[in-house]
């Protein structure tokens, strides 16, 4: 058994694409829980820059400092 199906679980039969389109509906709050800690694969998902940029944005409009990163900036 691989990584991803190791660290997804039956989420390994959904494309990366459509993880990532269900994550977008997490909070940054939910982005930033235990759930980074559940595995490296969803750890990896919850760093995704598109989600913290939307997050960023979302949050911040045009008003903050970019810090290198969108997670950073957020």
């Amino acid at each position: 058994m691989d990584r991803r199906t190791l660290g997804l679980g039956n989420l390994s039969k959904l494309t990366d694409l459509l993880i990532l389109k269900i994550f977008a509906y997490l909070s940054p709050e939910e982005l930033l829980s235990p759930l980074i800690l559940t595995s490296h694969a969803f750890y990896i998902f919850c760093q995704e820059e598109k989600l913290w940029r939307r997050a960023c944005l979302n949050k911040f409009g045009g008003n903050f400092a970019f810090q290198g990163s969108w997670k950073g900036s957020y």
